[in-house]
């Protein structure tokens, strides 16, 4: 693996930890679900899913066995980030929706299945079978619901910006959440599309080297909009404000 993409995923898996962290202390301190749903989300989809993944394939090639259980755990704890963005969705965005509580039942009983599947007949091929691809579905519907409701939420707050019932600061939040969770949709769906090329015997090579830059864009593109989420500078914090100010003085 190059070594510019090996420092770019250490980048972003660094920010998912420390992100994870912060969420992890704050849910327990405050008792909030939507916070703990949040750290498991970045815990195991960083840190556990592609970092196992990453030492399974880099580090433990001379290994079977141990390469294997890397493999596992990354598969395990990829099932966990879909049910816990749906939980934070549903919670934050419809407490009271029946629709979103059926969604969140049905994306966590299926990753419930999957990880039992995994369990009992073992691991299957990457990029193949149903378990695949239902997995894949159900992570991409789960990061879409998230991308969408965080959207609407947005352009609600910006209506009430206007009358002074919110801030600038809250109203990007929900702008940079909805860029976060699309691009993270995207670069599943650009992996998924790989595989597919892969598997229809497609110009791989050439495809491969633009489905790299466009998932490293895509993946900066998480790491900016998470650190502004979390981390804002106070510079970024007063542009916003001053962007806001003159886009309602203007109008």
């Amino acid at each position: 693996m190059p070594v510019a993409l090996l420092v770019l995923i250490f980048a972003v898996l660094t920010v998912l930890v420390l992100v994870s962290v912060r969420l992890l202390v704050t849910g327990c301190v405050q008792r909030s679900i939507p916070e703990l749903a949040l750290a498991a989300f970045f815990l195991f989809g960083g840190a556990v899913t592609f970092g196992f993944e990453l030492v399974a394939r880099e580090f433990l090639t001379d290994s079977l066995e141990w390469q294997t259980r890397f493999r596992t755990v990354s598969y395990l704890g990829a099932r966990v980030p879909a049910v816990a963005i749906a939980l934070f969705t549903w919670r934050v965005f419809r407490p009271t929706g029946r629709w979103a509580a059926l969604l969140f039942t049905l994306i966590s009983g299926t990753m419930l299945a999957l990880s039992v599947n995994h369990l009992v007949l073992g691991h299957s091929t990457p990029g193949s079978g149903a378990a695949f691809w239902l997995g894949v579905t159900t992570t991409v519907v789960a990061l879409g619901w998230a991308m969408a409701d965080s959207f609407a939420y947005y352009r609600s707050s910006v209506r009430k910006l206007a009358l002074g019932l919110t801030t600038a600061v809250v109203t990007n939040r929900f702008l940079l959440w909805s860029v976060w969770s699309g691009a993270a949709m995207l670069i599943l769906v650009g992996k998924v599309s790989v595989i597919l090329l892969f598997e229809l015997d497609a110009p791989f090579t050439t495809a491969r080297g633009a489905f790299a830059v466009i998932q490293s864009f895509l993946g900066l593109t998480c790491v900016t909009a998470l650190t502004l989420t979390f981390y804002p500078p106070t510079a970024y914090k007063r542009w916003v404000e001053s962007r806001a100010s003159a886009t309602f003085a203007a109008n």
